[in-house]
Protein backbone atom coordinates (compact mmCIF):
# COMPACT_ATOMS: atom_id res chain seq x y z
CA UNK A 1 0.00 0.00 0.00
CA UNK A 2 1.52 3.17 -1.11
CA UNK A 3 2.20 6.31 1.29
CA UNK A 4 -0.90 7.91 -0.08
CA UNK A 5 -3.26 5.70 0.50
CA UNK A 6 -2.05 5.12 4.25
CA UNK A 7 -2.44 8.42 5.25
CA UNK A 8 -5.91 8.44 3.65
CA UNK A 9 -6.75 5.87 5.72
CA UNK A 10 -5.19 7.18 8.49
CA UNK A 11 -7.21 10.43 8.34
CA UNK A 12 -10.31 8.46 7.50
CA UNK A 13 -10.00 6.47 10.58
CA UNK A 14 -9.33 9.61 12.80
CA UNK A 15 -12.60 11.34 11.54
CA UNK A 16 -14.61 8.07 12.17
CA UNK A 17 -12.76 8.28 15.99
CA UNK A 18 -13.75 12.00 16.57
CA UNK A 19 -16.88 11.64 14.76
CA UNK A 20 -17.76 8.93 17.23
CA UNK A 21 -16.53 10.70 20.40
CA UNK A 22 -18.72 14.03 19.46
CA UNK A 23 -21.76 11.74 19.12
CA UNK A 24 -21.43 9.87 22.40
CA UNK A 25 -20.71 13.13 24.31
CA UNK A 26 -23.72 14.60 22.48
CA UNK A 27 -25.89 12.09 23.50
CA UNK A 28 -24.38 11.89 27.07
CA UNK A 29 -25.53 15.35 27.25
CA UNK A 30 -28.99 15.17 26.31
CA UNK A 31 -29.19 12.38 28.90
CA UNK A 32 -27.49 14.36 31.62
CA UNK A 33 -30.17 17.66 30.70
CA UNK A 34 -33.06 15.05 31.04
CA UNK A 35 -31.74 13.52 34.08
CA UNK A 36 -34.18 15.99 36.60
CA UNK A 37 -36.89 15.24 35.00
CA UNK A 38 -35.89 11.17 35.21
CA UNK A 39 -35.32 11.84 38.57
CA UNK A 40 -38.55 13.41 39.77
CA UNK A 41 -40.60 10.52 37.92
CA UNK A 42 -38.53 8.03 40.25
CA UNK A 43 -39.63 9.72 43.62
CA UNK A 44 -42.91 9.64 42.53
CA UNK A 45 -42.70 5.72 42.06
CA UNK A 46 -40.47 5.44 44.89
CA UNK A 47 -43.45 3.84 47.00
CA UNK A 48 -44.41 1.35 44.28
CA UNK A 49 -42.53 -1.13 42.54
CA UNK A 50 -41.47 -0.95 38.44
CA UNK A 51 -39.83 -2.91 35.59
CA UNK A 52 -36.72 -0.96 35.01
CA UNK A 53 -35.40 -2.50 31.29
CA UNK A 54 -31.56 -1.27 30.60
CA UNK A 55 -29.96 -1.81 27.70
CA UNK A 56 -26.29 -2.04 28.74
CA UNK A 57 -24.13 -1.27 26.28
CA UNK A 58 -20.08 -0.35 26.09
CA UNK A 59 -19.41 3.52 24.61
CA UNK A 60 -18.53 2.75 21.12
CA UNK A 61 -21.35 0.26 19.65
CA UNK A 62 -21.25 -1.90 16.62
CA UNK A 63 -24.14 -2.29 13.93
CA UNK A 64 -25.00 -5.43 15.97
CA UNK A 65 -25.18 -3.69 19.21
CA UNK A 66 -27.51 -0.81 17.23
CA UNK A 67 -30.01 -3.56 15.90
CA UNK A 68 -29.86 -5.54 19.61
CA UNK A 69 -31.17 -1.94 21.32
CA UNK A 70 -33.81 -1.14 18.07
CA UNK A 71 -35.31 -4.75 18.06
CA UNK A 72 -35.69 -4.71 21.61
CA UNK A 73 -37.37 -1.05 21.87
CA UNK A 74 -39.54 -2.06 18.73
CA UNK A 75 -41.00 -5.14 20.54
CA UNK A 76 -41.40 -3.28 24.13
CA UNK A 77 -43.25 -0.16 22.85
CA UNK A 78 -45.46 -2.63 20.33
CA UNK A 79 -46.15 -4.85 22.82
CA UNK A 80 -45.97 -3.22 26.52
CA UNK A 81 -46.74 0.52 25.55
CA UNK A 82 -49.52 0.59 27.99
CA UNK A 83 -46.56 -0.29 31.44
CA UNK A 84 -44.66 2.30 29.53
CA UNK A 85 -46.79 4.94 29.53
CA UNK A 86 -48.02 4.31 32.99
CA UNK A 87 -44.76 3.58 34.26
CA UNK A 88 -45.25 0.27 35.46
CA UNK A 89 -42.14 -0.74 32.98
CA UNK A 90 -39.23 1.73 32.17
CA UNK A 91 -37.21 1.71 29.29
CA UNK A 92 -32.97 3.23 29.72
CA UNK A 93 -30.11 2.55 28.13
CA UNK A 94 -26.78 2.87 29.76
CA UNK A 95 -23.42 2.50 28.79
CA UNK A 96 -21.81 0.36 30.89
CA UNK A 97 -18.13 1.48 31.45
CA UNK A 98 -19.77 4.64 32.48
CA UNK A 99 -21.58 3.25 35.29
CA UNK A 100 -19.16 0.87 37.16
CA UNK A 101 -21.82 0.46 39.61
CA UNK A 102 -24.54 -0.98 37.53
CA UNK A 103 -22.07 -2.84 35.40
CA UNK A 104 -20.51 -4.44 38.48
CA UNK A 105 -24.55 -5.48 40.01
CA UNK A 106 -25.48 -7.11 36.42
CA UNK A 107 -21.86 -8.55 35.87
CA UNK A 108 -22.41 -7.26 32.62
CA UNK A 109 -19.09 -7.50 29.87
CA UNK A 110 -20.79 -6.97 27.01
CA UNK A 111 -24.20 -5.49 25.26
CA UNK A 112 -27.56 -7.21 26.65
CA UNK A 113 -30.41 -6.24 28.26
CA UNK A 114 -31.32 -6.57 31.86
CA UNK A 115 -34.82 -6.81 32.48
CA UNK A 116 -34.73 -5.78 36.66
CA UNK A 117 -37.41 -5.02 39.25
CA UNK A 118 -37.42 -1.66 41.12
CA UNK A 119 -38.92 -1.47 44.74
CA UNK A 120 -38.80 2.27 46.89
CA UNK A 121 -35.79 2.70 44.14
CA UNK A 122 -34.08 -0.52 44.76
CA UNK A 123 -33.23 -3.29 42.57
CA UNK A 124 -34.86 -6.27 44.11
CA UNK A 125 -33.97 -8.83 41.59
CA UNK A 126 -32.49 -8.34 37.80
CA UNK A 127 -32.52 -10.84 34.65
CA UNK A 128 -29.75 -10.22 32.56
CA UNK A 129 -30.71 -11.36 28.80
CA UNK A 130 -27.33 -12.50 27.35
CA UNK A 131 -28.74 -14.30 24.48
CA UNK A 132 -29.43 -11.41 22.49
CA UNK A 133 -26.62 -11.41 20.58
CA UNK A 134 -27.28 -15.23 19.41
CA UNK A 135 -31.02 -14.76 18.58
CA UNK A 136 -30.46 -11.45 17.02
CA UNK A 137 -30.71 -12.68 13.20
CA UNK A 138 -33.94 -15.03 14.75
CA UNK A 139 -36.69 -12.55 14.97
CA UNK A 140 -39.45 -14.38 16.91
CA UNK A 141 -36.71 -16.47 19.06
CA UNK A 142 -35.42 -12.98 19.94
CA UNK A 143 -38.65 -11.62 20.68
CA UNK A 144 -39.96 -14.15 22.42
CA UNK A 145 -36.76 -14.46 24.63
CA UNK A 146 -37.31 -10.74 25.64
CA UNK A 147 -41.03 -10.60 25.75
CA UNK A 148 -41.15 -13.96 28.52
CA UNK A 149 -38.15 -11.94 30.58
CA UNK A 150 -40.44 -9.17 30.76
CA UNK A 151 -43.52 -11.28 31.59
CA UNK A 152 -41.65 -12.99 34.37
CA UNK A 153 -40.05 -9.31 35.70
CA UNK A 154 -43.92 -7.59 35.41
CA UNK A 155 -45.51 -10.63 37.76
CA UNK A 156 -43.07 -9.88 40.31
CA UNK A 157 -44.87 -6.19 40.56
Amino acid sequence: MSERYKRYFVNLLLIFVIFSIGFSFGKHSEKNSNKANYNDSNKQLSENSFLKLYYMHAMFRCVTCNSIEEKAKQLTDAEFSRELADKRMIWEDINFSENKVLAEKFNVVSSCVVVAVVNNGEIKSFERLDEVWTLLEKTEEFNSYLREAIKRGLSKL
